[in-house]
């Protein structure tokens, strides 16, 4: 259904009424106004406000363009002669107009293969006057301290391989025209057979080791980690010498007995930096009680604190800054940090069933319900004979209205809707000063025919 503009459209010279569609009907059925249009059966039609012209004719104006000039006929007929220049024929044959390259001497065919690349000789006017193919190379020779080998270009592909898993490392890249083959070793050396050291071992890194025999000293500037559990049953006999930093153990660490102490002069230090498993403490059996602090100790807790059961707190529950007391049944008692002994309580009424409130995500002061102003106005508009109508703040007569919503109308929205059709209307809003709202039509409505709906969005 469309929408009923009550007032005209002005585009101020500048905004384009673009992908519009005049309104299809027919002279019978459609009504008279001067410069009104309209499209009926393939033809546009204009009224002068009483008959209907038909806008369609024949073509009136001719105007061909070339390269080196222009032919404009603008009445009678003309004669367009269209003429092929070298290697083109044009031909006419009734209505239509054949252009057709002419021949050249190069044969028809398929040239360049994948062992061969096709060579062309090209005239002034880009029309190919010859045409081949030359032969390139596609082996490669690759040699070794005791045979030779050749890599078709087309057809093979020339890997580059470790020997065995994690004794080297393989990489080929291109960057540009240059293809690079990278061999090196990886992080984590496997050594499938046996490992010989005549002389001291240094390790700067990491050592992870499972079995070790070394006759000569070991220095450890870094980490030892033993990765599986360390069960000694006999006697450890290292004939050199052991400088070991720290010791990382990432397996197993079973400590058993009726009373374990971890005592320390200075911090004592409990970490683990696996973000996922994380410090686990007394989750194996139900019901212990754990103990966190002396009776006269401040326990800090750095991050969020989760509490999945229920927390009871037999003292005041205290935020710095502020202060958030629960002094009675289902009230709370804000006190600011001033000193002050006054307090605002913030309380429920008894509910029958359960009720939700949701605080809005912004920031602001919220507002009782003694402090909301009217912030909604409407009424019916329109007497038949004036075709401006004020909406007004105060001061108003018939057939001017008040509206009270305060005097700054650009807070204002305005939506018209014809009373009879229900439908939406449009006409000219002009917002004023101290409030004031001129609704002006291009023809007086009838009585009370317009609903006039504002509200105050400021």
């Amino acid at each position: 259904m469309a929408i009923p503009i009550l007032n005209h459209l002005d585009l101020r010279n500048v905004s384009e009424l673009q992908n519009a569609t005049l309104h299809t009907t027919t002279r019978a059925s459609a009504s008279h106004k001067a410069g009104k249009i309209i499209y009926e059966s393939s033809a546009v039609y204009v009224s002068d406000g009483s008959s209907w012209f038909d806008l369609s004719g024949d073509i009136k104006q001719v105007k061909v363009v070339g390269d080196s000039g222009n032919y404009d006929v603008t009445n009678g007929n003309f004669v367009l002669t269209i003429a092929g220049d070298t290697g083109i024929t044009t031909s006419v044959s009734s209505s239509t107009l054949s252009i057709d390259l002419d021949d050249t001497a190069v044969s028809p065919d398929s040239y360049g293969s994948a062992t061969a690349i096709p060579t062309f000789t090209v005239d002034q006017q880009g029309r190919l006057t010859a045409a081949g193919s030359e032969s390139i190379a596609t082996a490669l020779t690759i040699d070794d301290a005791s045979s030779t080998q050749n890599v078709d270009l087309l057809t093979d592909d020339l890997q580059f391989l470790a020997a065995s898993a994690n004794e080297i490392t393989t990489a080929v890249t291109k960057v540009g025209t240059d293809v690079k083959v990278t061999i090196g070793l990886p992080n984590d050396v496997t050594i499938g057979n046996n490992l010989t050291v005549t002389t001291d071992l240094d390790v700067d890194g990491t050592a992870n080791l499972d079995v070790v025999d070394i006759d000569g000293a070991v220095d450890m500037a870094s980490t030892l980690t033993l990765s599986g559990n360390a069960d000694f049953g006999g006697n450890l006999d290292v004939d050199g010498t052991t400088n070991l930093d720290n010791t990382d153990i990432d397996g197993t660490l079973v400590v058993d007995g009726s009373n374990i102490s971890l005592d320390s002069t200075s911090t004592l230090n409990i970490d683990n930096s696996s973000t996922t498993n994380g410090i686990t403490i007394g989750t194996a059996t139900s019901g212990v009680p754990i103990s966190i602090g002396h009776t006269t100790s401040q326990v800090t807790v750095n991050d969020n604190l989760t509490v999945t059961g229920d927390l009871i707190v037999t003292g005041d529950t205290k935020y710095h800054n502020e202060t958030i007391q629960i002094v009675e049944d289902n009230t709370l008692a804000f006190r600011a940090g001033d000193g002050d002994s006054h307090e605002i309580l913030l309380t429920a009424a008894n509910a029958d069933s359960d009720k939700t409130i949701t605080l809005p995500n912004k920031t602001g002061t919220v507002a009782l319900t003694t402090d909301i102003t009217d912030r909604q106005f409407t009424t019916t508009i329109g007497n038949a004979s004036v075709t401006t109508i004020n909406l007004l703040n105060s001061g108003a007569s018939a057939p001017h209205k008040n509206h009270g919503l305060g005097a700054d109308s650009t807070q204002f929205m305005i939506q018209l809707i014809e009373v009879s059709s229900g439908l939406t209307v449009m006409a000219d809003v002009a917002r004023g000063t101290s409030g004031a709202i001129a609704i002006t039509f291009a023809s007086a409505p009838a009585n009370n025919a317009i609903r006039v709906l504002i509200t105050k969005i400021g």
